[in-house]
């Protein structure tokens, strides 16, 4: 199995608990036949952060 039959999609997010408010990427992957969200690479980017905010509102609203 390659780890790209474990991951649907990713999309970027942001972290209101990291104190840079950086941004990171969540991987929407697949565990014990169930598809769950996982957050992972943080990093600092304030303005790109609050755009990829508004795009995951989005997103959660089209899921």
């Amino acid at each position: 199995m390659k780890i790209g039959d474990l991951v649907r999609r990713v999309y970027p997010t942001c972290s209101k608990d990291n104190p840079e408010n950086g941004l990171g990427v969540v991987l929407e992957i697949l565990f014990n036949d169930y598809w769950g969200d996982t957050a992972v690479v943080w990093w600092d980017n304030e303005t790109q952060c609050e755009y990829e905010q508004r795009h995951l509102e989005i997103v959660n609203e089209n899921r």
